[in-house]
């Protein structure tokens, strides 16, 4: 039973990395009214001996410190955010993990409603 769960955790991850190489590499988009926080969110991610894993992780601390700023759910989407740097580091030489470190201005698309 263990070994079967430790195949179905590697495929998900798999899939997911998949997924985050599709999701970050995206371009910035571009909105028509955009609204940004004034505040920019800056931090470090978890250690992963995997580069991707360890992007996906300074996005997901990014997002969670976005939180903090209760600016609304909307904020913290990493492909709405502006001025995105996200820069990753080995640290403990050939054989250590790497870690990232990410910032950027958090921001959402404006609503706008249908014949205003």
């Amino acid at each position: 039973m263990a070994k079967q769960h430790h195949i179905l955790v590697a495929l998900a991850l798999l899939i997911f990395g998949g997924w985050t190489a599709h999701y970050f590499n995206r371009e910035p988009m571009e909105f028509a009214g955009v609204s940004c926080s004034q505040e920019r969110v800056v931090t470090f991610g978890w250690t992963n001996e995997d580069r991707a894993r360890a992007e996906l992780a300074a996005i997901l601390r990014w997002k969670s410190e976005t939180k903090k700023l209760r600016l609304g759910a909307a904020y913290g989407e990493w492909h709405h955010a502006q001025d995105r740097f996200l820069r990753c580091r080995r640290i403990g030489g050939r054989d250590g993990q790497f870690q990232c470190k990410i910032s950027a201005t958090p921001c959402r698309p404006k609503v706008v409603k249908a014949g205003v």
